[in-house]
């Protein structure tokens, strides 16, 4: 797999570090499994069906100490204000000063899994092919 930036998407987060939206490639051509591929034929296949769209995205990841075991053992939607807490919102204030926001986060049903939902993107933010 290949990444193909979008050179519209490019921006400059500091100096010396941006970041751009890509186009996920198999064999130099668009991965069906890629969600902007797969959001992009959508958007062909029922152009015309509706008056706009908005999309948005989720981030689900693990937080691991130093041993890679899990920070909790919290379940599905569990309240833990511990460690888990403190980082999920240190992330969804980073991803904020990018222009990102972090609509809200929940502990998903595996050991220290955690969902962030992000708010939906304006349709000028990302680009069909």
């Amino acid at each position: 797999m290949r990444l193909r930036p979008d050179p519209e998407s490019l921006i400059q987060i500091e100096p010396g570090l941006g970041r751009a939206v890509c186009e996920v490639l198999g064999k130099m051509e668009t991965l069906a499994a890629d969600p902007r591929t797969a959001l992009t034929l959508v958007v062909e296949e029922c152009g015309s069906l509706g008056a706009g769209y908005t999309v948005s995205a989720e981030l689900e990841f693990y937080l691991l100490d130093a041993t890679r075991a899990p920070v909790d053992r919290g379940g599905y939607f569990d309240e833990n204000p511990g460690d888990r807490a403190r980082v999920v919102r240190e992330a969804a204030d980073r991803l904020a000063s990018y222009g990102v926001i972090v609509d809200s986060s929940h502990h998903e049903p595996g050991p220290d899994s955690t969902r962030s939902i992000l708010r939906f993107f304006r349709r000028s933010s990302w680009r069909t092919r």
